[in-house]
């Protein structure tokens, strides 16, 4: 089986983290992928660029042997599909995709989204507070045991019952830009490298 977190991680996070921790443990997988979604085409582009991420994801993630990161996107040319990497992944076991409810909230505007059931299945992770959508994107079915995923090659969504951090990119970047506190929301490396390079607007002090 393999497990992938796709991403923006702009920045990466303890949610992030927290996230693929969560999965790897609710499948019983061996490692989790952290794929950066390195140009995504149905939102807004990233407020940092592609190498400012990668090195943060890289320095998140440090040494753990459960965590591994992806530049595949980044290396390939266009805009990024999921269907596409999902293809290029494809080795024979099953695919499993960790996704956030609001991102699998909007999966049917997703690129080639009738593609997606041939190809992996969704594990959903939910933010605390967060309404959880369970419709099914066309070709998927549901089923109620993360670790059962194995048994299908593709083709179905599994919603976790875990409790996600109440942690958001968005939030973190308002902070920064603003002098805010980020403690505990991003490992001390992630927030040392964007800190030095003076990512989202960071106000120096005295500035």
């Amino acid at each position: 089986m393999q497990a992938i977190l796709g991403g923006t991680f702009d920045p990466v996070h303890r949610g992030h983290l927290h996230a693929a921790a969560v999965g790897r443990s609710l499948l019983g997988a061996p490692k989790v992928t952290l794929m950066l979604a390195a140009r995504p085409w149905h939102r807004e582009a990233p407020a940092t660029s592609i190498e400012h991420r990668l090195r943060m994801l890289r320095l998140a993630v440090g040494a753990d042997p459960h965590l591994v990161v992806s530049d595949w996107e980044a290396r390939r040319e266009g805009p990024s599909y999921t269907v596409d990497t999902l293809t290029a992944l494809a080795d024979g076991e099953p695919l499993v995709w960790l996704i956030g409810g609001d991102a699998f909230a909007a999966v049917d505007s997703w690129h080639r989204v009738d593609d997606l059931a041939a190809l992996c299945h969704f594990l959903v992770l939910n933010r605390p507070g967060s309404r959880r959508d369970e419709r099914m994107p066309k070709g998927f079915r549901r089923i109620d045991d993360p670790s059962a995923l194995v048994r299908w090659p593709s083709g179905c969504v599994c919603f976790a019952g875990a409790t996600m951090l109440d942690v958001s990119a968005t939030r973190i970047r308002r902070r920064i830009s603003s002098g805010g506190a980020v403690d505990g929301l991003l490992t001390p490396e992630v927030w040392a490298y964007i800190r030095t390079h003076g990512l989202y607007g960071r106000r120096q002090p005295g500035g």
